[in-house]
């Protein structure tokens, strides 16, 4: 990140005037989406306990696990790296979403 500005003033000032499809992501994105989807599991797994407490039942068996559809989506901050003599690059974030579908028998 610390040399995409500079490389994109070089590549300008050597003529380009068209200049798209800069994409950032993850090297390795499924990666991701398994430690969201542990996550996920985790998360549903812990609101099950306390559905079923508060209703003063007990989790049987797992009836069914399903996964929505996962997505991971670069996220731009205000903060522009480079100083003013090169093409500022926006700073960013990358958040990967997993959503998954937990049916338990109740006991």
């Amino acid at each position: 990140m610390a040399k995409l500005g500079l490389i994109l003033d070089k590549v300008v000032s050597l003529g380009a005037n068209d200049i798209g499809g800069i994409e950032f992501g993850l090297a390795d994105p499924e990666a991701a989406k398994d430690r969201a989807r542990k996550l996920a599991f985790a998360n549903a797994l812990a609101k099950a306990k306390l559905y079923a407490e508060a209703a003063g039942v007990g989790l049987g068996p797992i009836l069914s696990i399903s996964e929505e559809e996962t997505s991971y989506a670069p996220l731009v901050r205000s903060a522009t790296m480079g100083t003013a003599k090169q093409v500022p690059i926006e700073a960013g974030s990358t958040t990967v979403t997993v959503q998954v579908r937990v049916s338990w028998e109740i006991k």
